[in-house]
């Protein structure tokens, strides 16, 4: 074997490495030996050593985490102290795994990318990446990756910068910005226009998106888009940056359209920063302020112009040409429609007195119009209030009365006064438009005004006409009034005292003799009692439905708009239980709505649905179905059931007084309720 050692020879220590083999020659043992010079490997093992020292002292003494990985497998096989105290993994429990593995992290670079990194000698600065401790913290992290090959084999070095702080700093002062009530950002100060911060409210106020203000000289294009106002906008800022005086860089109300959107308004303020070529913009929303401050102007201008009209109205009342006349001419000045008409009803409610404006034709007119009472009822079932409709033509009654067939948006305002209608006011425009709600309450304060002037003209008309007779007309109806009151007053006494005092006595002596005597009848005549009392109470109940019956005859209708489907759900509800909702398939259609009197249509409603509950009961899967169409003129509303039903022969013996087709064992009742339906659908002037 060979054996290093160190000689001193004339030019200093050299090493060598010796072995030696015994012989003996004419009796005599000797050696040969050999020597080889080593030196320069050991001056190279021994700088080696000395680098490697320096490395591992470099290494271990690193400030920031530091892990090397051996490839392809990405196995750990050194990490510094930096990182052992950061993830908390001993050195052992580290090396021969991979991070992910050990749960650190996954894998930010692709085998892919490596290959290629090393392929083309470059090295990753400063990636964010997310890693996870042995407790579980994340941190968030930059991380450097280098790459070293030493005996074929390739190996990473990767370094990490711990930011978690920094970016929970960050992300708190985003925050902060971000809620701020006020648009900030960061600019150049001259061209090009650059922004290197803004916060969320920033674009926004602008109606833009941070990806549109980024680049140079993009802001006006992004913000403006009316190419005039932009090159107008564009010069005055441009040249009050220009002067650097922060005093004329305040914009003030700025309009931001965006097509088919509402106009908002922003005021934008730029202050140059100290030393530097950059301005701090500060942008506020001033929609609401500018919105109040034009509305409280309109305001005014309202105000004046509906005194200006009450002082007009008041000195018309010789005409309802007149009222109307004033009425157009007012609502033309402060709502400009293309066309305006005020239809009001005459005294004898048969004749409308139309005045009418068409600014697209520059004409003007007036003319009486008649109107029967199935028109009367469609105007003033428009709405209560105002009804706007939008498309090609108007209702069909407003059509017919002002003449008109195409109109993109009308708005149609009934006139009724002591829940009567009294006329109409229609404006349309052409193309549509939508009338903001402070021009709708102007539209309908006015629609008052003619309402209050058109009812006294109507009181001074009927003043005049009955002048001459109205002591006779008072003498008549009152000897009417009191024939009429004469004869209720005998019937409600018999009703309720003559006819209610028998049964209040049967039902007293029934139940006495059950109290008293009850021990000794038997079932028959317990029985016998039970039906005395029962047949009491339907006399009482038949007594109940003919009031009702004659009250409709004698009540006044007082028409106004019904909500239909609202009335129906609101009466099944009151009329079932809980129990028998879970029983009954109820449905209930589009119901359009109705003039008519309110409490005797849900009358109407109360007993249909009472029917079918009833004779819907013995159906072990009941079903109501409550349904209208459209026929013509008419609007016809049905009540179906799967119940008993009845012969189609006799169906005119249905809405008489005391028929039924049905025993009363099977359902009990008066044979009254369909009398009275009919009765109160016959004089709003249907039909059953």
């Amino acid at each position: 074997d060979f054996q290093e050692y160190r000689f001193t020879g004339k030019n200093g220590d050299v090493w060598g490495e010796t072995t030696g083999v015994p012989f003996e020659y004419e009796g005599k043992n000797g050696a040969l030996v050999f020597l080889r010079d080593v030196t320069q490997r050991k001056q190279a093992e021994a700088a080696l050593l000395a680098s490697r020292r320096k490395y591992e002292k470099l290494f271990s003494g690193a400030a920031v985490p530091v892990l090397v990985e051996q490839l392809p497998e990405r196995r750990i096989v050194d990490v510094n102290e930096a990182w052992i105290q950061l993830f908390g993994y001993t050195k052992e429990e580290a090396v021969g795994h991979t991070a992910v593995e050990l749960g650190i992290s996954d894998n930010y670079l692709s085998d892919d990318e490596i290959a290629e990194l090393i392929r083309t000698d470059q090295t990753v600065r400063n990636l964010e990446t997310t890693h996870r401790t042995k407790s579980g913290e994340e941190h968030v992290m930059l991380t450097s990756v280098s790459f070293t090959e030493h005996d074929g084999v390739h190996y990473a070095m990767v370094t990490h910068q711990d930011i978690t702080e920094r970016m929970r700093a960050d992300r708190f002062s985003r925050i902060v910005m971000d809620n701020l009530p006020i648009g900030i950002a960061v600019n150049t100060s001259a061209l090009p226009l650059t922004f290197c911060y803004m916060n969320d409210k920033f674009p926004q106020f602008y109606r833009t998106t941070r990806e549109a203000l980024e680049g140079e000289d993009v802001f006006f294009d992004a913000v403006y888009e009316d190419p005039d106002f932009r090159e107008k906008i564009r010069a005055r800022v441009l040249e009050d940056m220009r002067s650097g005086d922060p005093r004329r860089m305040r914009w003030e109300n700025i309009p931001i359209t965006r097509q088919g959107q509402e106009t908002r308004y922003i005021s934008a303020y730029n202050t140059p920063v100290p030393e530097g070529d950059m301005h701090i913009s500060v942008v506020i929303d001033e929609t609401e302020r500018v919105r109040t401050l034009e509305a409280l102007r309109l305001n005014a201008a309202r105000l004046q112009a509906i005194h200006e009209f009450d002082l007009a109205i008041l000195g018309g009342f010789e005409s309802l040409f007149s009222i109307g006349e004033n009425a157009l001419r007012y609502i033309d000045r402060l709502l400009e429609p293309d066309i305006i008409g005020v239809a009001i009803l005459g005294l004898d409610d048969k004749v409308l007195h139309v005045v009418k404006s068409d600014r697209s034709q520059k004409t003007s007119e007036k003319y009486e119009i008649p109107v029967d009472n199935l028109e009367l009822a469609q105007l003033s079932a428009i709405s209560d209030t105002i009804s706007r409709t939008g498309g090609e033509k108007p209702p069909a009654v407003v059509a017919k009365i002002f003449k008109c067939q195409g109109l993109g948006s009308g708005y149609h305002i009934p006139v009724i006064t002591t829940g009567r209608f009294r006329g109409i006011i229609s404006i349309g425009y052409i193309p549509p438009r939508e009338l903001p709600s402070e021009n709708i309450v102007t539209l309908q304060e006015m629609v008052t005004r003619v309402a209050l002037a058109i009812e006294a003209t109507r009181l001074l008309q009927v003043t005049e006409r009955y002048a001459t007779n109205l002591e006779q007309m008072i003498q008549e109806r009152t000897a009417e009034l009191e024939e009429a009151n004469r004869e209720l007053e005998s019937f409600t006494f018999s009703v309720s005292h003559d006819l209610r005092a028998p049964l209040r006595s049967m039902n007293g002596f029934v139940r006495i003799l059950l109290e008293d005597y009850g021990h000794v009848l038997d079932d028959e005549g317990r029985r016998i009692c039970g039906v005395i009392a029962d047949s009491a109470r339907s006399m009482g109940q038949l007594i109940d439905d003919l009031l009702s019956l004659s009250r409709v005859g004698r009540s006044a209708l007082q028409l106004t708009k019904v909500d239909m489907r609202a009335l129906v759900l609101r009466v099944y509800m009151e009329l079932t239980t809980e129990e028998q909702r879970e029983a009954i398939d109820f449905t209930v259609g589009d119901l359009p709505y109705a003039c008519a009197d309110l409490h005797l249509i849900r009358q109407v409603w109360v007993n249909l649905l009472d029917n079918a509950v009833k004779f819907s009961s013995k159906n072990p899967k009941p079903k109501i179905r409550v349904t209208a169409r459209i026929s013509g003129d008419e609007t016809v509303y049905a009540v179906e059931d799967n119940g008993a039903g009845f012969d189609m022969a006799y169906q005119n013996k249905l809405f008489g007084v005391f028929q039924r087709l049905h025993s009363q064992k099977e359902y009990p009742g008066t044979g009254v309720g369909l009398a009275i339906v009919s009765r109160i659908v016959r004089r709003h002037g249907g039909r059953v």
